[in-house]
């Protein structure tokens, strides 16, 4: 289910996935199949411990790399 609310603002995008990562106690999969998910939102995630993957389907290799490059810590 598309979640439309939360893509009204990037901060509250932000907001929706850290309240996520407070809540559970699993490791979560950011699915990126549009430009609706910004890159600073998936590298901001990107220092949280839960979030252990982006599966990312948007056919740009360019937008692909960037939060990649921009990402805190250790990727692999």
């Amino acid at each position: 289910m598309h979640l439309d609310h939360t893509y009204n603002h990037e901060r509250r995008l932000a907001e929706y996935y850290h309240r996520i990562c407070d809540e559970i106690n699993i490791l979560i999969v950011i699915y990126k199949r549009d430009l609706t998910v910004p890159r600073s939102v998936l590298v901001g995630l990107s220092e949280r411990k839960e979030e252990v993957a982006v599966k990312f389907t948007v056919d740009n290799v360019v937008e692909f790399s960037r939060p990649v490059e921009n990402a805190f810590g250790e990727l692999t």
